[in-house]
């Protein structure tokens, strides 16, 4: 557990207000963190939503997180939302 003026990285499984309602405000508390999601998520709306630019993931892309890494997967048949993305721990 961090604080959260540490955070690096804020991500979300799709873009719906349940999922990513507070993302500015945690953008606000971390000054260093940077909102990461697909392609198409980052286009049609956290482009718009974010105080920051997203850090746009293509499927398939791997991020370290310090020791641990985690790979970003587009998931567009997913039944909920077309946008939708998973992450899959590599460690």
């Amino acid at each position: 557990i961090r604080p959260v003026e540490q955070l690096r990285w804020i991500t979300f499984g799709h873009v719906e207000a349940d999922e990513c309602g507070a993302m500015n405000q945690f953008l606000a508390a971390a000054p260093n963190a940077q909102v990461a999601h697909g392609e198409l998520g980052c286009m049609v709306s956290i482009d718009d939503m974010a105080d920051r630019p997203p850090r746009r993931m293509v499927d398939g892309e791997v991020i370290d997180l310090g020791g641990r890494r985690v790979q970003h997967f587009d998931t567009p048949h997913a039944p909920h939302n077309w946008e939708a993305r998973v992450l899959y721990e590599q460690t």
